[in-house]
């Protein structure tokens, strides 16, 4: 929900009135958690869009969020990308 959030939130004006250049910022500000961890987790979600299998067994709790992030770090289409 978080990738979604800051991919729609870009779009120029849409937070930028309060302050914010994304959704991952508006987060990281409200629950004083790392921007930059919040914005590797939207990311990570971001990824997860193109592998539904991954994405339904982190939803039901059998992959942890360093297990996706271990896939994701094996996925070769993203090297250099990160």
């Amino acid at each position: 929900m978080l990738a979604a959030a800051d991919t729609a939130a870009e779009a120029p004006g849409v937070l930028r009135e309060l302050g914010f250049r994304t959704a991952s910022q508006v987060v990281a500000a409200e629950t004083r958690a790392p921007a930059r961890e919040i914005h590797s987790t939207a990311r990570t979600g971001q990824w997860l869009d193109q592998f539904p299998v991954f994405a339904q067994a982190a939803a039901h709790g059998v992959l942890t969020l360093r297990h996706l992030r271990d896939l994701q770090s094996l996925d070769n289409s993203t090297v250099g990308t990160r």
